[in-house]
């Protein structure tokens, strides 16, 4: 029978209970499932234990596989901050970042990569930058989408002109574009 290998415990409890890590891979430990009873089992899994590697497992059998890889970069990134979060070598503490500021400066294109942060990033990233569909990103307003091109520097001036904005549902635009619309009432 050809199918999926499933560990019916899973290789996740092996790390935390690493006296057993001669039992993960043993046949008592294994079991063959179609692909479908497979997806189904770390289905289970999630529902019962919460597990986030369930979670990409789940995405990998339902073919999704960009999912699972930002889910297993997200598993990445926390195990890298946990860690550095246990040698305090996080962003508030000085010492780490004046071995940061070091290393980058022992570069030897140290101060082109410096003098481009600037302009590349922050602020001036979406300075006159359309916002479409295709970026994801979606705007509404009075449970309204919009598509709009914004002229700002901060989130927040972008939520004070959708704050002035009024969605009125209009059968012709012309009239507005031309500056020949007339007020309802005469």
């Amino acid at each position: 029978m050809k199918g999926h290998v499933h560990h019916i415990i899973p290789k996740y409890w092996f790390k935390k209970n690493p006296e057993f890590l001669f039992f993960q891979n043993c046949e008592e430990n294994l079991i063959y499932l179609t692909q479908e009873e497979h997806l189904l089992a770390h289905k289970i899994l999630y529902k019962l234990k919460k597990n986030p590697q369930d979670l990409g497992a789940i995405y990998l059998l339902q073919k999704k596989r960009s999912e699972a890889i930002l889910q297993y970069k997200r598993l990445g990134a926390q195990a890298v901050h946990k860690i550095q979060k246990q040698n305090n070598q996080t962003f508030w503490n000085n010492e780490w970042q004046k071995q940061n500021a070091l290393k980058s400066m022992a570069k030897s294109n140290a101060y082109e990569t410096r003098s481009k942060g600037g302009k590349k990033g922050g602020y001036n990233r979406n300075v006159n930058r359309i916002i479409t569909v295709k970026d994801k990103i979606l705007f509404y307003f009075n449970k309204k989408p919009f598509l709009c091109v914004f002229n700002c520097k901060t989130g927040g001036d972008i939520q004070r002109i959708l704050m002035k904005a009024h969605a009125t549902n209009l059968k012709r635009v012309s009239p507005l574009l031309t500056g020949k619309r007339q007020s309802a009432y005469g």
